[in-house]
């Protein structure tokens, strides 16, 4: 019976499989340069790899990133969305066939220089309904760079830890928001630097950001401090955080003062306070006693 119902199972997966529309397309992503008031097509291969003649929509969105750098698509999201034209609405391919979409670019004159991203998007179209939940949409990044002159500016708005006071020197979480105010997309490449009381340099470590910054973006990111590997002082200690960002590497940094405060050195003088205060209690009572006397 178990094995009837798992035969069972497995056709009803085999079906449900077998009825979604499978294709890849390529390039997944393509770069192109173009000055003010120019333009380029641009072509996007699209392969059925399925056993039916298939239709699929080609259509055009805008590509945003949220917070932690991940691709957000849209649209009336990004201006570029205008700049570009799909020469097919449909394209109908016969099974192991493969066809080519075509995009017309036209870059306005008065366009500022900078990054722009858009989605070239690839849809099967399916004739039943009720298979609507199993379709799948394929995206092809089009990374549009308008040439001329552009601005490269990063900001740190924010670079702290939870609390300013630290028992232990692990798994200490320090949160970075960044936000490119530039007009071109900035690659980031980071470290951070811990720093004692004395000034002195105790660890280093290079830190993931994430991917590369879109213009008017903001990445927000958490950290780990690097794993310490020796023993250090109490006292007043700060990370440093060092981006160099764009294709010029600029730097900027940002600093996160804190106490530590371990809790061995805590015991340690919890106690030898209360051997002061003990030293002091007993002196008192020979005192008061010799008075007494």
């Amino acid at each position: 019976m178990k094995k009837f119902v798992l035969l069972l199972t497995i056709l009803f997966l085999f079906f449900l499989v077998d009825n979604t529309k499978a294709f890849s397309i390529s390039p997944v992503k393509q770069i192109v340069t173009l000055e003010q008031g120019t333009g380029r097509v641009v072509k996007v291969k699209v392969r059925n790899t399925e056993r039916f003649t298939t239709r699929y929509k080609i259509d055009i969105l805008g590509v945003k990133q949220n917070e932690g750098g991940y691709p957000v698509y849209g649209v009336n999201i990004e201006e570029a969305e205008k700049w570009v034209k799909s020469e097919q609405e449909y394209l109908e391919i016969e099974p192991g066939k493969e066809k080519e979409a075509s995009f017309v670019i036209n870059v306005p004159k008065d366009t500022f220089a900078g990054s722009h991203y858009v989605g070239l998007s690839v849809e099967p179209v399916l004739e039943d309904e009720s298979n609507k939940n199993f379709t799948g949409k394929l995206i092809s990044l089009l990374l549009l760079e308008v040439s001329g002159e552009v601005s490269e500016s990063l900001s740190v708005l924010d670079w702290s830890g939870e609390s300013s006071v630290y028992f232990s020197l692990d798994e200490i979480r320090l949160n970075a928001i960044l936000q490119n105010e530039g007009s071109a997309e900035l690659p980031i490449k980071a470290k951070v630097r811990l720093y004692n009381w004395l000034n002195k340099k105790v660890s280093e470590e290079d830190v993931y950001l994430g991917n590369s910054i879109l213009p008017q973006t903001k990445r927000n990111t958490q950290v780990l401090l690097p794993v310490q590997k020796s023993w250090y002082l109490p006292g007043a200690y700060r990370v440093q955080l060092d981006v160099a960002y764009g294709r010029t590497a600029q730097k900027i940094s940002a600093q996160y003062p804190f106490w530590y405060v371990p809790i061995s050195w805590l015991i340690v003088l919890g106690g030898i306070i209360l051997l002061i205060a003990f030293a002091l209690f007993k002196k008192i009572k020979i005192k008061k006693d010799s008075f007494t006397f």
